[in-house]
């Protein structure tokens, strides 16, 4: 059989079996997870983020996790006088004031800044849910950002990868590498990292197979434009249900 044909059976066959464990319920966690806010402002409290903003954003994320029975709460919001916080540098040592002279053990710990150095502004650390006793695990992002980044760097916390991620490998269009290659999520759609116009494909870039890639605009994990992201597929929940029941820290 020719191989551009055959990888477009294999491509519509795993299409149909993905959408079938698609439309399977996901379990309800019954999990409430403890916010600590901090919020980064320099002597003369320029950099402001009202309580009522933080809470705001955090209610959305209870929006978009309630899906699978997760909830986030705060316990605490701290104000933290600093101007070196103010432009977050994730690999730059803090010396002049340690990390974990704010982290809260047990908590996820958001701190919220100017800005971050980073490609969207945010920080998180990768399955940051299996690493709550360490002082490098927290989430950071820059006041300005909305909440399409707050699930991106929620999404992040709880082990989910870019859509565009190669670090395994390119993923195939028709999905035949899905669990070892890409994000690792296999009803997540191959993506090249491509360009959009109004939340619209536009890219012609082609997989090894010579098959066009489609991938999902609209994913919270894609790096297209905010105002185009505003899912989680169903793959990804479950990842990340595969990842608090590893952490070993439900009901934290």
């Amino acid at each position: 059989m020719n191989p551009r044909r055959l990888s477009v059976l294999l491509f519509f066959f795993t299409t149909l079996n993905f959408y079938a464990q698609s439309h399977k319920s996901l379990p309800n966690l019954n999990q409430k997870f403890s916010i600590v806010i901090h919020i980064v402002q320099d002597s003369i409290n320029q950099n402001t983020y009202p309580d009522i903003f933080a809470q705001n954003r955090i209610n959305q994320m209870n929006q978009i996790w309630q899906k699978i029975g997760v909830q986030f709460e705060i316990c605490e919001i701290n104000r933290i006088i600093n101007y070196n916080f103010l432009n977050w540098n994730p690999i730059k040592t803090w010396d002049n004031e340690p990390l974990s002279k704010h982290i809260k053990p047990k908590h996820i710990n958001f701190f919220i800044t100017n800005a971050v150095f980073s490609n969207e502004n945010y920080y998180a650390t990768l399955n940051g849910i299996q690493m709550n006793d360490s002082i490098y695990n927290y989430c950071a992002i820059s006041k300005y950002e909305n909440d399409e980044i707050w699930a991106k760097m929620l999404g992040k916390y709880f082990g989910l990868y870019e859509t565009n991620n190669i670090s395994f490998g390119q993923e195939l269009v028709n999905k035949s590498n899905c669990k070892t290659s890409g994000d690792l999520v296999c009803d997540t759609d191959a993506d090249p990292n491509g360009t959009e116009i109004d939340c619209k494909y536009t890219s012609d870039h082609r997989d090894a197979n010579n098959m066009l890639y489609q991938p999902q605009i609209d994913n919270f994990m894609s790096n297209y434009q905010s105002i185009c992201r505003n899912r989680f597929t169903h793959g990804q929940y479950e990842r990340m249900i595969e990842q608090i029941y590893k952490s070993n820290q439900l009901k934290f």
